[in-house]
């Protein structure tokens, strides 16, 4: 199926197809002021830093929304999961081994961390998105038919999925705790799943209330995750919905070549590996010598642009391994049935 163009009208949620990869930047810069808060332990409200964690569920909400179109082609089960391995663990192999080899010198852990066993048997935090993403990529497939014909079954799942995030807070508390940056974040994957469908299949989502309604609706979510606390994160699905909509729209009546739209759009192609690299960079740098002495915003400053020009590095090796792969169309069993 062809992908479809955008009615022309202003209220659309096909807008967040449209400017997916500027909200992927978005999403970039969020996550990227938490870790500078974090690495170099920063003052920041614990109401701002909720916030910008946030950037972290866009990146499940667009990574679902994305899914559902690249299901939709209804490519081969081999085909798909190579795609799907090779838009992830390129830039992934890079940071485990820097940081698992080179820094740590652990092939054991980095053996743990390149299947995501690190993560779900010793609940290591660093690459919770991975081993997340891996995990409902796999998935995906076995309820992508039933998403795309029943918004009864896909609401349901949501429900389903935050209704488990519930009883395993109060059933093994420690268990869930440490991993419930994934488990959290498995509601808003559906939702993009379910936001990409009413757009590409009931070409629904037009409607001229979208801006209010998604304001008021993020805006009510936010302030209800913050009075639940971090371990009710799945509240925060409307606001996820909503400013994505929000920022679309914002991007749709600037100039294209508005230096916001640019810097997004920039920072949308590098995501994934200034996500892995910026805070083991970060220890890199602060371990040489001559550079402990140097004022924190100029570290700041440094680590930035250091990760910045590595991940672009890396985007282009990596692109460049992708490119040499051949495409394959073997298997009969596709995801659409």
């Amino acid at each position: 199926m062809e992908r479809q163009e955008l009615s022309g009208r202003v209220y659309s949620l096909e807008l967040i197809s449209k400017y997916r990869n500027a909200l992927m930047g978005l999403a970039t810069l969020s996550v990227l002021i938490l870790h500078i808060h974090h690495n170099f332990e920063l003052p920041m409200p614990d109401a701002l830093a909720y916030i910008y964690e946030s950037g972290a569920d866009m990146f499940m909400f667009l990574s679902g929304f994305g899914l559902f179109y690249s299901a939709e082609n209804g490519f081969a089960w081999g085909n798909y999961l190579k795609k799907r391995f090779l838009r992830v663990y390129p830039e992934y192999i890079f940071s485990v081994f820097y940081f698992r080899i080179i820094l740590t010198r652990s092939l054991k852990n980095f053996l743990l961390d390149l299947f995501t066993v690190s993560f779900w048997v010793y609940a290591f935090p660093n690459y919770w998105y991975v081993a997340a993403i891996a995990v409902l990529y796999l998935l995906y497939p076995f309820v992508h038919k039933k998403i795309r014909q029943s918004d009864r079954f896909t609401l349901i799942l949501i429900m389903i999925s935050i209704l488990l995030n519930v009883v395993m807070s109060f059933t093994v508390p420690d268990f869930y705790s440490a991993r419930a940056l994934a488990f959290q974040r498995v509601p808003v994957f559906i939702a993009g799943a379910f936001i990409a469908k009413k757009i590409k299949i009931d070409h629904k989502g037009e409607s001229e209330k979208w801006p209010l309604i998604c304001a008021f609706t993020a805006v009510a979510s936010l302030l209800l995750a913050l009075v639940a606390g971090s371990y009710y994160r799945f509240l925060l699905l409307p606001w996820t919905i909503g400013i994505a909509f929000l920022m679309s729209l914002l991007l749709s009546v600037l100039r294209e070549k508005n230096i916001f739209a640019v810097l997004l759009n920039f920072m949308g192609k590098i995501s994934l590996p200034v996500y892995l690299y910026y805070t083991f960079i970060t220890q890199t740098l602060v371990r040489v010598q001559f550079l402990k002495t140097l004022p924190v915003p100029v570290m700041i400053v440094l680590s930035v642009a250091v990760t910045i020009v590595v991940s672009r590095i890396t985007v282009f090796l990596c692109d460049c391994f992708r490119k040499c792969i051949p495409a394959s169309n073997s298997g009969k069993r596709t995801v659409n049935g």
